[in-house]
């Protein structure tokens, strides 16, 4: 599957906001709990993601490359709630 170089930022920007996400949540629990980490993780490396290709995916000139990289990111976040 070939990404636009846009598509390949977006990706590469949403891994390293959940591995910076991950790694509070293993180093302060307390804070997790406090803050709601869980929940900021998956909106902003998940939910805001998809919903920026959702609307992004009625643009007809780039549509197919954001319906896939969408269902790539489903794909991911099925597995990882599995």
């Amino acid at each position: 599957m070939e990404y636009s170089s846009d598509h390949l930022v977006l990706f590469l920007c949403r891994q390293e906001l959940q591995r910076q996400y991950e790694q509070v949540i293993l180093l302060d629990l307390e804070l997790v709990n406090k803050h709601n980490i869980e929940q900021m993780l998956w909106k902003s490396a998940f939910y805001q993601v998809i919903e920026f290709l959702r609307k992004n995916t009625l643009d007809a000139l780039m549509g197919e490359a954001f319906k896939q990289h969408l269902t790539t990111l489903l794909e991911e976040v099925h597995t990882k709630n599995d």
